[in-house]
């Protein structure tokens, strides 16, 4: 796939926010869980590692209940190698930005 931003392949998972928690569910961890589950997608194993944190920014967002929420990931870096990806993730909140992690990376370390 060659979307996203840096033409590595964007990652997305949606749902609705009230069963999600509301704006409890922007938890940046969400988007590192989505990360590691893409990686293995891609066949990598072992124990997770965060190599690197990223810059996290909290946007304003509108007061009242949300209807629609989605994680966001544009992949920056896929090494097969070292099983190691990093990203830049976003969370929307009825399509507008909440919360940004920008250049975070993982690995996977064998067993």
């Amino acid at each position: 796939m060659r979307d996203g931003r840096y033409a590595l392949g964007l990652v997305r998972a949606m749902g609705g926010a009230e069963a999600a928690g509301g704006q409890g569910a922007m938890d940046v961890a969400i988007l590192l869980r989505l990360l590691t589950h893409y990686g293995a997608w891609l066949g990598f194993d072992g124990r997770v590692v965060r190599v690197q944190a990223g810059r996290h920014r909290q946007m304003p967002v509108p007061v009242g209940p949300q209807r629609q929420i989605e994680y966001r990931l544009d992949l920056r870096r896929i090494s097969r190698s070292s099983q190691t990806l990093a990203a830049d993730g976003a969370i929307l909140l009825d399509g507008f930005p909440a919360a940004t992690l920008d250049d975070f990376a993982i690995a996977f370390q064998p067993l």
